[in-house]
């Protein structure tokens, strides 16, 4: 398990999904009756969703490049 420290570098250097669930992990270990547990715990849930969804609309958006490229070159290929 990583130090809450260690898992706020990895966020702040390089979000991502997977980091952010080891922050959450980090984060349920602290004091659970702290109100800013519970606080950052709803910021990283929120977060996570947020960049869960980019993540999903980038690789659907290359996916579409892709499929395009793939159309281009086809009729390309039928003309000549």
């Amino acid at each position: 398990m990583q130090s809450l420290y260690n898992a706020l570098q990895s966020i702040l250097s390089e979000p991502t999904p997977e980091a952010l669930v080891t922050l959450q992990g980090a984060l349920l270990t602290q004091d659970q009756n702290d109100p800013r547990v519970e606080d950052a715990l709803k910021v990283a849930d929120r977060f996570h969703a947020f960049l869960s969804e980019l993540k999903s609309k980038v690789t659907a958006e290359q996916y579409s490049e892709l499929a395009s490229k793939l159309d281009i070159s086809a009729v390309g290929a039928v003309a000549l």
